[in-house]
Formats: C-alpha cells, sequence, structure tokens
C-alpha cells in the first residue's frame, strides 16, 4: 500500500491482495503459454481468443487497484483498469469511516450495495461519500484523513 500526501493532494492507493495477484499471474501465463502453442502448433480462432480474454483477466488481476486522490476542489476514485469517478468537492454532501465487509456487501471488487457503489480489494476500512450524484464506498487505508478532508472541504 503506499500513501502520499502534500497540503493539496491526499493520495491513497490499495492493491489487490497477494493471492489475487498471484493467481492473476498464474491465469495470464497459463494462457500465454497456451497463445504461443496455438500459434505454434497451428492456428485456430476459437482457441486464440478463449485464450486471449484469459490472458487480459489474468493480467487485469495483476495490475488491480483501488485510488483515492484528493486534489484541488476535486476527488477522484478509481479501480483499475475497470473504472472511474470523479466528483466536484461541491457535490459532497457528507463523508464517514466504514468497516468493508466482503459478506455483508455482497463481496469484492465493483458492486452495488444498499444504495451505494462499492469498491473493495478485501475486509478492512474504507470511506463512505455521499454525493448529490448518490454514494459511493471506497476501501482505504487511511479512510479518516480522507473522511476528515471532505468533511472540512464541505
Amino acid at each position: 500500500m503506499s500513501l502520499e500526501s502534500t497540503p493539496t493532494e491526499l493520495r491513497d492507493q490499495v492493491p489487490a491482495p497477494l493471492a489475487v495477484r498471484a493467481l492473476g499471474s498464474a491465469v495470464g501465463a497459463l494462457a500465454g503459454a497456451i497463445i504461443i502453442t496455438n500459434a505454434v502448433t497451428g492456428f485456430d480462432a476459437e482457441t486464440f481468443v478463449a485464450t486471449l480474454v484469459g490472458l487480459l483477466a489474468g493480467l487485469s488481476a495483476v495490475f488491480a487497484r483501488i485510488t483515492i486522490t484528493l486534489t484541488g476542489g476535486t476527488i477522484r476514485f478509481s479501480f483499475f483498469p475497470f473504472l472511474r469517478v470523479a466528483y466536484d468537492l461541491a457535490q459532497v454532501r457528507r463523508a464517514t469511516v466504514v468497516r468493508i465487509d466482503p459478506v455483508r456487501l455482497g463481496g469484492v471488487g465493483i458492486r452495488r450495495s444498499r444504495g451505494a457503489r462499492v469498491l473493495a480489494m478485501s475486509a478492512g476500512r474504507g470511506v463512505r461519500v455521499e454525493t448529490t450524484r448518490g454514494t459511493i464506498i471506497v476501501q482505504s487505508t487511511m479512510a479518516e484523513r480522507i473522511a476528515a478532508a471532505l468533511t472540512s472541504a464541505v
């Protein structure tokens, strides 16, 4: 997990758990080997496309991460490589610290639970941000600092 902060910027990043990244690496390596074998032994388009999908899924697991960036008048949430959302601070109504429980929220990843969009990699702490465009719950290693910064900006 990496944390960077300056007086005008707050940034938090939560990578995928090690087990998920290891599994993604294994899937990606297997898919790469199948693609090479397919090219050498005689090209089959169906096998190639199916394996390419597996390769991309494996790579997305390896590089998956949640990032929260608070800069100037904007807060950005991303679940790389799938989702990016930005809000002007004027749109933020309330920010609170919450406990992320994947069992209660319906799993990890990008979810919708109890009227909120949820971005979670595992169990832990997060920040619940209520905006004029809806509610988002995002896992964070520095939820208290982000909630406090958003609350002071409101």
